[in-house]
């Protein structure tokens, strides 16, 4: 199942970040939505507010993604709380994790309180109920949600889509809580041509298909790959085919996130393939080669064509069952005389 919505934790955290010195200089990748700006000129007055000071400094420590993940394990405005104190993913053991851990809630309604944002809300309610309907037509349009589905072989995903438009920056994230996996998509980023002056989410609908898939894979190849932490072990050796380069190995500092990362790019570029054709796909991942290094992503793109082939004559597989398969055939230890086309039927066929 598949559902758009406004959250109001999310857009609340965005509109904290707006004022931070920390996410300032992300903020020139995006177009400016008419809700971003209208949120920063309403918020003007706030910048010195206890709540932005405090995510300035957990930003130094925190990625976006992080401080989304402890709005979404809160409850809604305006009483503002913990759903569940063991749950907020931080170090308890150093100081800040204990600071985020007595005021995050705390300060996050000061801010709700003393802003009074909700009336700006309210008042642009027509613009942010757009952002949803565009969200939905567009990935009805591509059956996102089936195309996850089969793919993955994972037949009960809840997966929740929330368009942010007053987002720091223009890419998305991925949070996942228990079942529910989260896909936050930030605004359009700014075209390299001038095409168009906005940024309704309409005027590049592939954009929003390909994040929205890129963040709901992160969940559900998280579940997978946390489910197999031998699997992530016995590959390791497959970074050094990587030149890693650009933001990559800043922001993906283990195997384990790289690797999750490049498997992403990898299924992500599969989509595309049976949205656009295969031609574009591969442009999407020479691009990616160029960009970050990560040139292991062209052995797992061919290996997952494969499954995807496969998969479609036989609904049955999983992308679980089929993932030891695909990374034994990287490590070169394929069975004896048995071609790499041949490993997933010798695996199920033994």
């Amino acid at each position: 199942m598949l559902s758009v919505r406004i959250d109001d934790r999310v857009r609340l955290a965005s509109s904290v970040m707006l004022l931070t010195k920390h996410f300032g200089d992300l903020q020139s990748w995006a177009l400016q939505h008419p809700l971003r700006i209208a949120t920063k000129k309403f918020l003007a007055e706030f910048k010195d507010h206890p709540c932005v000071r405090f995510f300035d400094e957990i930003a130094q420590h925190y990625f976006m993604n992080t401080i989304y993940q402890l709005a979404l394990l809160c409850t809604p405005p305006p009483r503002i709380e913990w759903k569940n104190k063991g749950s907020p993913p931080i170090d308890r053991n150093n100081p800040l994790g204990k600071k985020v851990l007595a005021f995050f809630p705390t300060l996050m309604s000061e801010f709700f309180e003393d802003t009074g944002i909700s009336s700006l809300w309210e008042q642009r309610r027509e613009e942010w109920e757009a952002t949803v309907a565009q969200c939905k037509t567009i990935l009805s349009s591509c059956n996102l949600a089936g195309w996850l589905r089969d793919f993955y072989g994972e037949p009960q995903l809840d997966l929740i889509l929330v368009p942010n438009p007053t987002d720091p920056c223009s890419f998305g994230f991925g949070p996942t809580l228990g079942n529910e996996i989260y896909a936050i998509l930030g605004p359009l980023c700014r075209p390299k041509k001038e095409e168009f002056s906005n940024d309704d989410f309409f005027n590049d609908p592939t954009y929003v298909m390909v994040m929205a898939f890129h963040e709901f894979s992160h969940g559900i190849l998280g579940k997978i790959l946390s489910a197999n932490k031998k699997l992530i072990k016995d590959t390791e050796h497959l970074s050094t085919r990587n030149k890693l380069k650009g933001y990559f190995p800043k922001f993906y500092s283990t195997w384990e996130s790289q690797l999750t990362e490049i498997l992403i790019r990898a299924c992500t570029a599969l989509f595309i393939s049976d949205r656009e054709g295969e031609s574009t796909a591969i442009e999407f991942l020479e691009e990616e080669k160029k960009k970050y290094g990560i040139f292991l992503v062209d052995d797992i793109y061919s290996g997952l064509k494969y499954y995807n082939n496969k998969r479609k004559a036989e609904p049955a597989m999983k992308l679980s069952d089929y993932l030891p398969i695909l990374f034994a055939s990287l490590s070169k230890k394929e069975i004896k005389g048995c071609r790499f086309f041949d490993l997933f039927y010798t695996y199920k066929n033994p």
